[in-house]
């Protein structure tokens, strides 16, 4: 299937999700994707965690955005991937939103669980940035492949 569109949706929209969104962004070369991520939930708009800032930006990224963003149905349509970072969030989802196409992260791209790093230190944000970066270099491929 071609999408228009991934959205990583994780809880609050503070640690991993703008994580997968920056490297996504910096790692897929396909201009008609939309690459975007939002919290399943996100009460009112706050700073992402700044330990993803300081992990982003000694890899050279960049957060797209500084604050969280709540997932909304303008968000997708049925051309969009949802990859939600946790079985919570994927479970949300699917309640709400039965007809559109939503995986686990790790399960889509056969890889293990996405450790949390939240409340973590710098180290613990460090290496999901690595769990991350693989996960979405196959994320990539398997896209790249599909667009064909």
């Amino acid at each position: 299937m071609k999408y228009d569109k991934i959205l990583f949706l994780s809880h609050d929209n503070s640690t991993t999700g703008p994580m997968a969104e920056a490297i996504f962004k910096n790692i897929c070369k396909l201009p008609e994707l939309t690459i975007t991520a939002r919290g399943a939930v996100v009460l009112f708009e706050t700073p992402i965690n700044p330990k993803v800032e300081v992990v982003l930006g000694s890899h050279g990224l960049t957060p797209v955005s500084g604050t969280t963003r709540p997932l909304t149905e303008k968000d997708f349509t049925s051309s969009t991937l949802v990859l939600a970072i946790g079985q919570p969030e994927l479970e949300f989802f699917r309640e709400r939103y039965p007809l559109i196409n939503a995986a686990r992260l790790n399960e889509f791209v056969g890889a293990p669980e996405i450790t949390d790093p939240h409340g973590g230190s710098l180290i613990d944000y460090e290496n999901c940035f690595a769990q991350l970066s693989v996960m979405l270099k196959k994320l990539e491929i398997m896209i790249e492949e599909q667009q064909q």
